[in-house]
């Protein structure tokens, strides 16, 4: 069992906040997106949710699954499925 204390003394993640990840200048949201299709090397398999390009937050997570969403849909009009 876990609290949002718990989350922010261990996992160092903002104000306990279990959606995600701080960025950093190196890691930022901008430098993912542009990193987008070589970060999912695997066809088809894309991380939803907090582990995605957009950094912490509820927000970040909730419009990270909408992306992953439309790039599963490209992958398969591109397959023609």
């Amino acid at each position: 069992m876990a609290t949002p204390w718990t989350f922010a003394r261990y996992l160092g993640t903002p104000e306990g906040s279990v959606y995600g990840f701080e960025t950093a200048d190196w890691d930022g949201m901008m430098a993912r997106m542009m990193m987008l299709s070589s970060d999912y090397p695997i066809r088809g398999l894309r991380p939803i949710g907090a582990a995605g390009p957009r950094g912490d937050g509820y927000s970040s997570a909730y419009v990270c699954g909408r992306l992953m969403a439309r790039l599963a849909l490209k992958d398969l009009r591109e397959e023609g499925g």
